[in-house]
């Protein structure tokens, strides 16, 4: 079973624009969403509070997206 994360070509200018301009974090939030949505879903179960736990996961990501350190 390969675990290799897809990563998006030139991440880290999109993160470095989504610092700047919060509106470029939705290609990063579309490419990562189903996978991040469907991992919690499969953890917790309830459709509704995957729903939740993704938009504050997401949210968190958008509010630290300054701290992030690619590799």
């Amino acid at each position: 079973m390969n675990s290799t994360v897809a990563v998006l070509a030139h991440e880290l200018a999109l993160v470095a624009r989504a610092t700047a301009e919060p509106a470029a974090f939705a290609a990063i939030y579309g490419h990562y969403f189903p996978r991040v949505y469907n991992y919690v879903r499969y953890r917790v179960g309830a459709a509704v509070a995957a729903d939740d736990i993704t938009a504050q996961t997401f949210e968190r990501a958008l509010v630290g997206i300054g701290r992030y350190a690619g590799s």
